[in-house]
């Protein structure tokens, strides 16, 4: 019995100790923007024109 008790107290400790995990950071500034293919048109000659976009990953500095 006293075995299970520490069992659930050092338990208990671990899982007190852990921090806690964010698996989604935000971030307002700092990080980068980064180009993302988003597709092509295709123009009445024949010739086409692709079309990009970007990732802005911070929350608040605008590039």
């Amino acid at each position: 019995m006293t075995g299970i008790v520490r069992f659930g107290l050092v338990a208990l400790a671990v899982l007190m100790a852990c921090p806690k995990a964010n698996a989604q950071s935000s971030y307002q500034t700092g990080q980068n923007a980064s180009p993302a293919y988003e597709g092509w048109e295709e123009n009445e000659d024949g010739s086409f024109n692709m079309v990009f976009g970007y990732m802005n990953r911070n929350w608040l500095e605008e590039l």
